[in-house]
This record gives structure tokens, C-alpha cells and sequence, in this order.
């Protein structure tokens, strides 16, 4: 451990050699200060001094700068031991020194950044973090002088959220450790679960449960599948991560039926440790197979040489020659840290740039521009940004970098790319033909539930059918016949009424429907359901208005000119006088029929001619049930008050 400190202090101040030193091409004529917040130490014991995997990244992007010309800056260590309070203090303290800091360079520690990041603005001054950044309270808005090279928790979550809705996947269980880890990391995996949260309701996205790994993750993973969870999404870190899949084969938590997704944000994936979990590597892979994890590609994959003149695969092979002579750890995002340096060294040749413009062409050839309006136009600097690094381009919009989030599928112990997020556009992009699902396709978002379809027997379908329209055709010949009977004349006294026209009209309408309720996907396309089982809701407002004028009409009728019963005789022929029978014949009549009936014509007409020239879809609806509909009304308003005919005998 007192080694480990040596080294460490040693390349601090090599590091801080090399950012005071003066370049062969210096652009400015004095350095820019810059405070290097960083914890030097390992802030909880047995765990990865991240500080010392990152600094040989930096210490070879200033290598590269100098080489290349870049501009002046110096350097001054805060040692923030990855507390809050005494960053603050740090950060006061520098505030008192000469010169005045202006940039704030760091990251290694989310939650000091976060605090750091709130008083930019009152102090004049940027940001500039290369880890990801904690997702944050729903309503918090990102400080406008805090940048990150790595993006956000919170668009880790997005990107979940846009997968689940993707596949329909509606209940899920959230697996989290932040009751398992200290107070400000488990505050920072807290504000990840509140945002993750806050996106799954507006989303529609039930949480069914919400479960901490503690010391007893079986125990958690029962709940879960009492609770019919078939969508698991784990924001568990490496350590825990082979007993929580030990957990979930033995629970037969895996398999066609369930879907494991890993959001635990940007960092490499599992460590699978048979021997501390208790299970075998193949009950591990088991579960494994077929989940989702989101990522952050460490490095680029374009090949092209960058800013720095290097090609990604050159600068990884000249990092790992550093940690191994310098003998640090492996750090996942060592490559963000090396193009945060560049960001900086471009952001200030773009404020030189500026600073001799404005002198070039102002009247004051002594212009001197304080330190707020430094702040502005470094804002202004690292806004416009944009350069190819060892990640991939590097470009910002609101603060957050541009980049894709990865999705990576686990297939026979390998990890497949099977999709990305695109933190701009936030678009989903698939890969459908590298996705594998272990059973016929992706696990059910609900409760296992077994969809069968049912079917009528064709047998019994065509004998139902063939008897409906016999039935139909019997139908519709007594109802002609029996309309053109009651026009004429009347049934003699004693041979009773004939059968009401609405009921057989009715009678043919339900037997219309006899052939339609019958059918399935087996008789007919699926196309045909759209038309036949569904209505377009725009449809329902033109029917209900032509109804109820239909009804404002009849009623009108009704009360201003009703109708009533008339019966009239006709004049005996020479046939019937000798045999002293008359035929007479009872109508509904008004005093003005002609005129009511010419105000109908009058606005159903236009109706009508529309919907057979155009194509709008509630007219090609509305039209026909119209007509229908008073169809069925002007038979009942007189079809049904005509009285049977009737034999008179004389005296």
C-alpha cells in the first residue's frame, strides 16, 4: 500500500511536469490553468484505484500534445479523496490562489462532480468530466458549464426504456445494489433508480417490483417470480453479478420464459466467479444466454488516424506499454480520459482564436476582457467542439456527448452486437438478424399465459352457414311478397295479419351476420379483420350526427304535422256491383307528406353523391348506414300502420 502511494505521487508530479512545461509551439502567451480534481488514493479498501488506471492515459495524451504543438495549460492537483466537502474546500482554496482557475478538469468520482458542477456558474467556470455522470432527479436540468466526454446514466436508461418498448415488454423487476454499497455510491445508484423509475411511467412501463441485492439475492429473486416477473433488469455492478445469476438458475429463473437486461450503465461486462458463487460456469452461461446488456464501446472502430494522430488500435497498444511499465491497473474508459485532454486543448486554441480576433478588429488596441466573459467564450468554445479521437467523434449537444449505446447480446459465452442507441436522435436500431432468443422469439412481457385459438369445425361451419342462407333467401321472398300484398289489396276477414316486415327485416339481418361470426384465420386472410371487426373511431362522430338529425326530423314531423289513419274506398266496378263487394284501403297520410318528404330528399341527397366520388374513409362508412337507417324508419312509419284488407258484405 505505502508503494502504491510512492508511485502514485510520482506520477502526479510528472504529470504536473508535463502540463506546466511550456510547448515547442506554444499559442498563447500565458498557460491556462486548469484544476485536476481527482481522488490520489484508493477510496475503499479491495477496491480498483481508478485514479492510477487513468492517469497513464493522460499522461500520453499531454505527450501527444506537446508533440503536436497544442496549446499552454497548467495543471493543479485537488486531491478530493471522493468527498464532497473536502472538493468544496479544495475548490474555495484555489479560488484565493494566482492564477484564477477557469477550468475544472476530473471525474473519477460522479457524485463530487455533480456537486462541483452547481456553482459554475456563480464562480465563472467550466467542467470538463470524462466518466459518466450520475442520471440525476427527473426535474434537475443539467448545469450549462458541465461537459462529459462519457454520456450520461440517464441515457442508459433511455436507451433500456426504447427496448422495453420495442418488444411490448410492459412488467418488468428491477434488480439494484445501491443498499449494498457505500452512502455516496449508494446515492448515486439511488438517483439512477428514480430516473429509471421516472422514464418507465411515462412510458406506460409498469414496475411490478423494485428488490436490493443485500447479502441475499435468492431471497430477492423469489419475490420477483412470485410476483410473475418475466422481465428482469439488473443495475448490479461485476461483483455481485455471479451469485445474482447463481440465484436465478436455481430459482429457474432463465430460459424462453424469462429475459435478463443489463443496465448497469457504461463499464466492462461481468465477472463470471464460479468458485464465489457457488455454481458451475455452465449454470452461469445458462442464464446468461440470450440477455441484453447496454454498453459503451471503450474505443473506436473507424481506423482513421484522429486529432492526436493516432488510429484507435495504435493508442490502446501505447497504453497498455504504459500501465504495464508504470505497473496500474486496466481502467474501461481510459480512452475518454485521453480525448477529455484534446477537448480542452482544442476548446482553448478555439479561445486564442477568438482572443486575437477580438483585438484585430476592435478600436482599443489595449482590450482586456474579464474573467466572465473568458467563461462565455470558453463555454462558447467547448460547444462548438468537434474533432475525430481515439473513441469515435467527439461532438456535444446540451453538455452530453454525442455517441451510440450498444446493445450486446450473450450467445454461447460471447457477446454479439445486436443493436444501438443513438444518444442524439434517441432511435433504436435493431439487428434482427443477429438477435437469438432462446426459445421461438423474445419472453412475454406478463405472467405466463397460453394463447390458443380457437376455431369453428368447417364441417359445422358449412352447415350452419348453408341453413343460414336458406333461412335468408326464405326470408327476404316472404318479405317482398308480403309488401306487395299489403299495396294492393286486403286478406279476407279470418286469415290474420301478415308477418310484420321489420321483424323479417331483422331476421335477415341477423342472418347476414351468421357467416361472418364464424370465420377464423384459418378461412379467411388476416387483412380481411381490419374492415370487418374493426371501425376507424373518425367514423362514430359522423354516424352519431346523422342520427340524431334523423331523430330532430321524425320528432318535427311528428309534432307539427302528425300523421294519422285514412281510409279510403274505391269505386265499385261493374263486377262488383252485381256481387256487392267494395275494396277500400287504409294509408298514412299528412297534410303536408309531399313537402316533409322533399326536405328528407333534400339533405340526404348531397350525402349521398360524396360518398360515391370521393374517397374519404367516413364517408365511404356513413353513407350506406344512412340510407339504411331510414330505410328501416320509413317502414315503420308506414308499412306498419296499414291494416289488412277486409271484406264488406251488403246489409
Amino acid at each position: 500500500m505505502k508503494r502504491m502511494r510512492m508511485r502514485m505521487k510520482r506520477l502526479v508530479l510528472v504529470l504536473s511536469c508535463l502540463w506546466a512545461s511550456p510547448p515547442c509551439l506554444a499559442q498563447v502567451r500565458s498557460p491556462m490553468p486548469v484544476l485536476w480534481v481527482m481522488p490520489v488514493a484508493t477510496v475503499m479498501p479491495g477496491e480498483q484505484n481508478v485514479t492510477a488506471a487513468l492517469a497513464p492515459a493522460v499522461s500520453l495524451a499531454l505527450e501527444d500534445l506537446r508533440g503536436r504543438g497544442g496549446p499552454q495549460m497548467h495543471l493543479q492537483l485537488l486531491d478530493s479523496q471522493c468527498d464532497s466537502a473536502t472538493a468544496l474546500k479544495g475548490l474555495f482554496d484555489a479560488m484565493w490562489e494566482e492564477p484564477g482557475h477557469m477550468i475544472i478538469f476530473g471525474g473519477v468520482c460522479p457524485q463530487v462532480t455533480a456537486v462541483l458542477a452547481q456553482s459554475l456558474h456563480a464562480l465563472d467556470m467550466v467542467q470538463l468530466s470524462f466518466t459518466a455522470l450520475p442520471a440525476g432527479p427527473p426535474a434537475q436540468r443539467r448545469p450549462p458549464g458541465l461537459f462529459s466526454t462519457v454520456p450520461s446514466e440517464g441515457v442508459f436508461n433511455a436507451a433500456l426504456v426504447r427496448l422495453l418498448q420495442h418488444y411490448r415488454w410492459t412488467r418488468v423487476g428491477l434488480l439494484t445494489q445501491e443498499g449494498a454499497r457505500p452512502s455516496q455510491e449508494g446515492a448515486r445508484l439511488s438517483q439512477m433508480r428514480q430516473n429509471l423509475v421516472h422514464q418507465l411511467m411515462k412510458a406506460d412501463v409498469q414496475m411490478v417490483e423494485v428488490q436490493s441485492v443485500g447479502e441475499d439475492p435468492c431471497l430477492k429473486l423469489q419475490k420477483l417470480k412470485d410476483r410473475g416477473v418475466r422481465v428482469l433488469v439488473a443495475q448490479v455492478d461485476e461483483g455481485p453479478g455471479s451469485r445474482v445469476l447463481c440465484c436465478a438458475y436455481g430459482l429457474n429463473l432463465f430460459g424462453s420464459g424469462y429475459q435478463w437486461l443489463l443496465a448497469g450503465g457504461p463499464g466492462p461486462v461481468w465477472t463470471l466467479d464460479p468458485e464465489a458463487s457457488g455454481c458451475s460456469l455452465y449454470a452461469l452461461h445458462a442464464v446468461l444466454e440470450g440477455s441484453i446488456r447496454l454498453s459503451l464501446r471503450p474505443l473506436g472502430d473507424s481506423g482513421l488516424r484522429g486529432v492526436a494522430g493516432r488510429t484507435p488500435a495504435e493508442y490502446e497498444q501505447a497504453y497498455r506499454s504504459e500501465i504495464r511499465q508504470q505497473g496500474a491497473p486496466d481502467a474501461y474508459l481510459h480512452g475518454y480520459a485521453y480525448d477529455g485532454v484534446w477537448v480542452l486543448a482544442r476548446a482553448v486554441s478555439l479561445l486564442t482564436e477568438q482572443f486575437r480576433h477580438r483585438k484585430r478588429h476592435s478600436a482599443d488596441r489595449n482590450l482586456s476582457i474579464n474573467q466572465a466573459q473568458t467563461a462565455d467564450m470558453l463555454l462558447a468554445a467547448l460547444k462548438q467542439t468537434q474533432f475525430e479521437g481515439v473513441t469515435g467523434t467527439v461532438r456535444f449537444h446540451n453538455g452530453e456527448r454525442v455517441a451510440s449505446i450498444e446493445l450486446r447480446q450473450f450467445q454461447a459465452t460471447r457477446e454479439v452486437l445486436v443493436g444501438q442507441y443513438n444518444t442524439l436522435t434517441q432511435e433504436l436500431r435493431l439487428f434482427p438478424d443477429h438477435l437469438k432468443f432462446p426459445g421461438s422469439g423474445p419472453a412475454p412481457g406478463g405472467p405466463g399465459v397460453r394463447l390458443e385459438c380457437g376455431s369453428v369445425g368447417r364441417v359445422l361451419y358449412a352447415v350452419v352457414t348453408s341453413a343460414a342462407a336458406l333461412l335468408f333467401i326464405t326470408s327476404l321472398i316472404v318479405l317482398l311478397r308480403s309488401l306487395s300484398d299489403c299495396t294492393r289489396y286486403r286478406s279476407p276477414r279470418g286469415y290474420g295479419r301478415p308477418l310484420d316486415p321489420l321483424l323479417l327485416l331483422g331476421m335477415l339481418l341477423a342472418l347476414s351476420w351468421v357467416p361472418l361470426a364464424g370465420l377464423d384465420q384459418a378461412l379467411v386472410p388476416a387483412w380481411w379483420w381490419d374492415p370487418l371487426c374493426s371501425e376507424d373511431s373518425r367514423t362514430c362522430w359522423p354516424l352519431a350526427a346523422m342520427f340524431l338529425l334523423d331523430v330532430l326530423f321524425l320528432c318535427c314531423w311528428q309534432a307539427l304535422d302528425p300523421l294519422r289513419r285514412v281510409e279510403r274506398v274505391s269505386e265499385s266496378g261493374a263486377g262488383e256491383a252485381q256481387d256487392g263487394v267494395s275494396a277500400d284501403t287504409d294509408c298514412c297520410v299528412s297534410s303536408n307528406a309531399d313537402l316533409w318528404i322533399t326536405a328528407l330528399c333534400a339533405y340526404k341527397g348531397p350525402l349521398l353523391l360524396p360518398a360515391t366520388t370521393t374517397r374519404t374513409p367516413w364517408l365511404n362508412w356513413a353513407a350506406p348506414s344512412v340510407h339504411h337507417q331510414n330505410t328501416l324508419v320509413e317502414l315503420g312509419s308506414s308499412q306498419s300502420q296499414v291494416s289488412p284488407p277486409r271484406q264488406i258484405t251488403p246489409g
